[in-house]
């Protein structure tokens, strides 16, 4: 490819989470749940980090992600990483609910199968109530060694 070419050229990416491996959400649950499976759960998120980078290679992703494969959920993550956001038990989906009526169909799928099927803690919207600050630097430093 020519360099005209290649800086022309725009690059691919995604952001958010792609689908995690059966096998992988019921280690992640046994973890929640209790169970001392720490080095069978880390190598089996090496592995789905490794396989999801193969696949988005291979669909022409230009910049891959590890698919958020060791991550239990979204607001699990907020919670756990950036400072400045509440838990707001009880909210439920209405946060999403101009989105929700948009695309009624997609949703559908999502709730029922994609999100809810792979929900591995209860789900617990957060609102952000104070000046927001990453303090995930630990866990980001964790997730580069996986």
């Amino acid at each position: 490819m020519s360099d005209v070419a290649a800086s022309s050229r725009i690059l691919t990416t995604h952001v958010g989470s792609l689908p995690r491996p059966v096998a992988l959400l019921d280690l992640m649950k046994a973890n929640i749940d209790g169970q001392d499976n720490q080095a069978e759960l880390d190598s089996a998120i090496r592995q789905a980090v490794s396989q999801s980078v193969e696949e988005q290679v291979a669909d022409g992703i230009d910049i891959v992600t590890d698919g958020e494969q060791s991550k239990i959920g979204f607001f699990s993550y907020v919670r756990e990483r950036i400072e400045g956001f509440e838990p707001r038990p009880g909210a439920g989906y209405a946060a999403f609910d101009a989105e929700v009526e948009a695309f009624p169909e997609y949703y559908k799928h999502y709730f029922g199968e994609a999100m809810l099927g792979g929900n591995l803690t209860p789900f617990v919207p957060v609102a952000c109530t104070g000046p927001v600050r990453y303090v995930g630097l630990p866990q980001l430093q964790g997730d580069s060694t996986i």
